[in-house]
């Protein structure tokens, strides 16, 4: 094996992808010890200051626990495309972190693996025609759109101001004006991606087509992305912020929250995230409003706004406003987790998810610190015809929505309370998923960036899309480097934990 670290940087024609010897046993040391002689200031060693900001950035006290061998945290697609090769040779498992917004310990963290940190690629760019943006998977959506917010502009992204652009991207991508535009992977014109070989590619629906399709929704299994082209979009403005209602007030909300999303072909720029939380030992009914354009009290919110409320902080703002907004609700550093599932357009399972939801939360309620959220969302046909373009994206839903997405979102403070937490959820998911069943109201999709670990997040898609990421895998990735060597994320089979630990 022989590293050369000229001017010309490493010579990848002398680095043998499988190996020089017959020793298949991971090697985090010769790892660092490559990766430190051809980019130094780029690999971040434990006992540095510098390796321990690295780990403060991660949203998760469970993935701020992990303790890689090394962060390595590339400026470039080139210095990706070494590590990837480095990382083979001594057969090192590997994580990817782009914003750090997962929520558990192996999500985009790796303990004694090796975390290819992706927050030096915090490129932002706009094109002369101001039609698209190159932005870096290392950018969080605060910082988007706060450089597109004064040039008039903005792109399909986050909610919360610390969510990270690349796993977003990559999972789905739900925006606040998402009804519009349809969700993130559906307006990404192309990736520069670097593949399991060490392979720069640029994939768009003119080049690598399949890759492409993969990309929008396959998450980190077939390479990883080092800049996002994204369709860029006029911005004028917002309306909406948090509402609050007495939990008496169920009814006409849960209505009003199905009449919004069913009337979305009729004003796309709203949109309305339905909750039920606890706060101060008392539940009440949650709705985040939104509308993308500065008009307040739209038409469309008539019906809602005419509940009685405890609360509302509603008002004309910024989007880099509403996304620090949000982002206050989902704290650093505390022990939380997300589950998801998703049914059909049905009353009566919005009313069974409230009353199970309830019901289980209620028994946590000795649990120190605990807040029991949820975000419910009516994903549109807006969204769902949008999944057509281009080809089609990574999902395989098309024709098939709308739907609505129950994504619980609780966090508490204590590890030791972990365990009866995940059980509560599981209770509570797999009790809505049976009642979707039986009264055939079912729908079999997993949201990536919802998804827990004991979830398998590919598992809800058709057979026909499965097929077909096996098949882009299988072309791009023929040793299998991002299903085996990762060691961080979901795979394109099974859950990251076994379910049964729970029970």
């Amino acid at each position: 094996m022989a590293i050369s670290n000229g001017t010309n940087g490493v010579d990848l024609v002398r680095l043998p992808v499988n190996g020089d010897s017959q020793n298949k046993q991971p090697n985090a040391e010769l790892a660092i010890n490559l990766l430190s002689a051809v980019h130094a200031t780029s690999t971040i060693l434990p006992g540095t200051a510098d390796y321990e900001r690295a780990r403060a950035s991660y949203w998760t006290r469970e993935q701020v626990r992990a303790t890689p061998a090394c962060f390595f945290q590339p400026r470039t697609a080139a210095e990706v495309s070494v590590a990837l090769i480095i990382l083979q040779l001594t057969h090192c498992p590997f994580a990817v972190k782009s914003g750090g917004h997962g929520k558990f310990h192996g999500e985009s963290s790796i303990t004694d693996g090796i975390t290819i940190d992706l927050a030096k690629l915090d490129h932002i760019r706009v094109n002369k025609s101001r039609t698209s943006v190159e932005i870096g998977p290392g950018n969080r959506w605060g910082d988007v759109y706060t450089a597109l917010e004064p040039l008039g502009l903005t792109v399909v992204g986050g909610r919360a101001k610390t969510v990270g652009v690349g796993g977003f991207i990559l999972g789905g991508g739900i925006s606040f004006c998402s009804n519009l535009y349809g969700w993130a992977l559906d307006n990404i014109q192309s990736y520069e991606v670097v593949l399991a070989n060490g392979t720069i590619v640029n994939a768009s629906k003119d080049s690598h087509e399949d890759l492409y399709k993969a990309l929008r929704g396959g998450g980190g299994n077939f390479g990883i992305v080092t800049s996002f082209t994204v369709e860029a979009h006029p911005y004028y403005g917002m309306w909406g912020g948090p509402l609050g209602w007495d939990v008496s007030q169920g009814e006409p909300v849960m209505a009003a929250f199905l009449d919004c999303g069913r009337r979305a072909p009729e004003d796309p720029k709203a949109a309305f995230i339905l909750g039920l939380s606890k706060y101060d030992g008392k539940w009440c009914w949650v709705g985040w409003l939104s509308y993308f354009d500065a008009v307040p009290e739209p038409r469309i919110f008539q019906e809602t706004l005419a509940v009685p409320s405890v609360y509302s902080a509603i008002k004309l703002q910024d989007q880099t406003q509403m996304v620090q907004q949000m982002a206050e609700g989902y704290p650093y550093h505390a022990e939380n987790t997300l589950w998801v599932a998703c049914t059909k357009i049905d009353a009566h399972i919005l009313r069974f998810w409230a009353e199970t939801w309830m019901t289980e939360m209620d028994r946590l309620a000795d649990v120190k610190g605990f807040k029991a959220q949820v975000a419910i969302q009516y994903i549109t046909s807006n969204v769902i015809d949008r999944m057509s373009r281009n080809g089609g994206n990574g999902l395989g839903l098309a024709g098939r929505g709308p739907f609505l997405m129950f994504n619980a979102e609780p966090i508490w403070d204590d590890t030791s309370d972990n365990a009866r937490v995940f059980s509560a959820l599981q209770t509570v998911f797999h009790r809505t998923k049976l009642e979707a069943e039986r009264v055939g109201q079912d729908h079999p999709y997993i949201y990536l960036n919802y998804a827990s670990q004991y979830q398998d997040a590919f598992g809800g898609l058709n057979a026909e899309t499965k097929n077909f990421h096996g098949q882009v895998s299988g072309k791009y990735d023929p040793e299998g480097i991002f299903q085996s060597l990762r060691g961080a994320g979901f795979k394109l089979k099974g859950a990251v934990e076994n379910q049964h630990a729970l029970t």
